[in-house]
């Protein structure tokens, strides 16, 4: 490789440049489907996300000071800036919206809870598939009286006050 850059010869450095910059931002890929899928961020380091947007900025500020700028670099770090920027962007957005869904979802279940109904999945195997609504291989929820539904003394009637508790809904009867 050197030889060639002796040789007046950019190219394969401008081609390794590329891959690294092509394989830097696919890196973000699996992160951001996640994002999608969950309509959170998790599993991430956000404080890994600010250090490393950080660094992105001074390499960019570093290039700024050269006498010639060098395209590729430049836009490797941008694109480090960028998709940096994006997931704690996407992080401060989604996360409460999140932490908001997830407190009404623990809201409602103990609204169900205190009235003595449940949400329970049934199988067309469990109703016998006769509701016209039902094809095989769905499942249906339905508000059944709790004290049918088998989590009255269960581990789940236990597990489900202490999920109501951990979301700051401790003002829950059994």
């Amino acid at each position: 490789m050197q030889n060639a850059k002796a040789a007046g010869n950019d190219k394969p450095t401008f081609a390794f440049g590329l891959v690294s910059a092509i394989l830097l931002s696919a890196a973000l890929l699996p992160q951001f489907y996640e994002i999608w899928k969950f309509k959170e961020v998790k599993g991430l380091s956000l404080t890994f996300m600010a250090v490393d947007l950080g660094g992105g900025v001074f390499c960019i500020l570093s290039l700024a000071f050269k006498k010639t700028i060098d395209p590729v670099a430049t836009a490797n770090y941008a694109g480090v800036v960028i998709l940096d920027s994006l997931v704690l962007i996407l992080a401060a957005i989604l996360n409460p919206r999140a932490n908001r869904r997830r407190r009404r979802e623990a809201e409602e279940s103990l609204g169900d809870a205190e009235r003595g109904v449940a949400k329970v999945e049934h199988g067309p195997a469990d109703l016998g598939g006769q509701n016209e609504d039902e094809k095989p291989g769905r499942v249906s929820v339905r508000d059944v009286p709790l004290e049918d539904s088998g989590l009255v003394g269960s581990p789940m009637e236990s597990r489900s006050i202490t999920l109501c508790d951990q979301a700051g809904l401790s003002e829950a009867k059994a």
